[in-house]
């Protein structure tokens, strides 16, 4: 039977990697499996080994996965792939999002490795968001050949699903999130080039919306609300960069 999707992950974990491949052969949906090596940093950014990814792909269909995820059920792909069949061709599907308004995440993921909810309450169904996470997303893979990943905004590491969520959202294409109940093992962490990332999607961006909203922080586009946000973001990590610092010599 010929395979509908092809899950890319840009891995610097061996270990992580083999066992994301472990728990993709316990999956009904068999996919074609696309793994990054980027271990000695051949890419500098997501974005490019994204990029390049998606022009190797021949499935109609394809996911973005961080090498931590791991499925809670053997037909989670099989019903993700389902959802974004039911999408329209362009929209962007993930399985954690964030939305305007909303004071929590929207999704049915577990998070850490204590497996706690990584959202408040549970979704049936596909529910609209603003931005979805960069840990499990994706759609057709014309969109991401169409629409490919901004290497100049997301010149990195982070925040590259959001900004292609924005650039959907601006050409009035969906941003979904499916029902999927996975884990994502790491908690996610902010750090000072992901907060240059967002300031830089928030000048971008600044007039076709007005407020960003994602899964690690929220925050104005407009001037000086964006760099008040931005400098409370650098006050975070270099306060919890500190306490770390302090703990560790105790």
């Amino acid at each position: 039977m010929e395979k509908r999707v092809s899950v890319v992950v840009c891995y610097n974990s061996s270990e992580q990697i083999r066992q994301f491949e472990a728990d993709l052969q316990n999956q009904s949906e068999k996919v074609n499996l696309l793994a990054i090596d980027n271990t000695g940093g051949k890419y500098p950014s997501c974005s490019s080994a994204y990029n390049a990814a998606v022009q190797q792909i021949q499935t109609e269909f394809v996911i973005f996965s961080h090498q931590d995820i791991r499925f809670c059920h053997s037909d989670t792909i099989r019903r993700f792939v389902d959802d974004c069949e039911k999408a329209g061709e362009n929209d962007i599907v993930g399985v954690v999002g964030k939305k305007r308004g909303y004071p929590y995440g929207i999704g049915n993921i577990y998070q850490g490795t204590r497996g706690h909810r990584a959202a408040v309450g549970v979704i049936h169904g596909m529910t609209e968001c603003d931005t979805v996470d960069e840990c499990f997303f994706g759609g057709r893979t014309a969109c991401f050949r169409r629409y490919p990943f901004s290497e100049t905004l997301c010149d990195g590491w982070h925040c590259y699903a959001v900004e292609r969520c924005l650039a959907a959202l601006a050409r009035h294409d969906r941003v979904l999130v499916a029902d999927s109940d996975l884990i994502h093992l790491s908690g996610g962490r902010t750090n000072h080039a992901y907060n240059i990332t967002l300031y830089k999607i928030c000048m971008a961006y600044r007039r076709t919306i007005d407020y960003i909203a994602t899964t690690c922080e929220s925050t104005s586009t407009r001037p000086v609300k964006r760099e008040a946000a931005l400098i409370k973001r650098e006050l975070h990590v270099l306060k919890r960069n500190f306490l770390e610092r302090i703990s560790h010599r105790g």
